[in-house]
């Protein structure tokens, strides 16, 4: 069933997508309106029930679908040549916030997603998100040296706190981006660099 909705006509899949990415984003999996959805994408509602039996259904497969999109751009930038973790990580932070900036609805409809109550999608969406991060965040740290960091300190605890202030930073800038100029979006990148000397001088080695 899935399979037929990927080989719809692109044009007319994408404004499905899109329209029920921006319902279901906007108003949560509970208030989200099927007709809304339709009205949005210029469709029949009979289209829509053609390829999902039901709102669940549509929801999921949205989900795993725009799962797969942020995943593969946001591993697809990232620079497998770069051993230093410091670096590394804040690479990853510098490509999580271009990808809020290039896709800010699919990441409003995921922060409504992590934070959905609704028992008929909860526990699969918990899940699924479960199941990228086991299966994604090991490729970020591939070839990763943590030798630099400081010896006299705990080196998992450091590791931990280095990914939440730069994961913590990005995820800070999710819901900023819709009107940001290009000197906005270049100061935030000057900023996450001061951040970087920060952490690096609190558990980096002396150089």
């Amino acid at each position: 069933m899935f399979d037929k909705f990927m080989e719809m006509e692109p044009e007319k899949r994408e404004r499905i997508v899109q329209a029920a990415t921006k319902e279901f984003a906007l108003k949560g999996y509970k208030n989200a309106s099927t007709n809304e959805i339709v009205k949005e994408a210029k469709i029949s509602k009979g289209l829509i029930f053609h390829y999902f039996n039901n709102k669940k259904q549509l929801y999921l497969h949205l989900y795993d679908y725009l799962t797969e999109v942020i995943v593969t751009e946001y591993l697809g930038k990232l620079k497998n040549d770069e051993p230093d973790f410091l670096k590394k990580m804040g690479q990853a932070a510098l490509v999580k916030l271009e990808l809020f900036r290039k896709h800010p609805m699919i990441f409003k409809f995921f922060l409504t997603a992590y934070v959905e109550t609704d028992p008929e999608v909860r526990e699969e969406v918990a899940g699924r998100n479960q199941k990228m991060v086991e299966t994604n965040y090991p490729k970020i740290y591939e070839g990763v040296d943590y030798s630099n960091i400081r010896e006299d300190i705990d080196k998992e605890k450091a590791v931990s706190m280095i990914i939440w202030a730069l994961e913590g930073y990005a995820n800070s800038k999710s819901g900023v981006f819709r009107n940001m100029t290009e000197k906005e979006f270049g100061d935030m990148i000057v900023e996450i660099s001061s951040y970087m000397d920060i952490l690096k001088k609190c558990f980096y080695k002396s150089n």
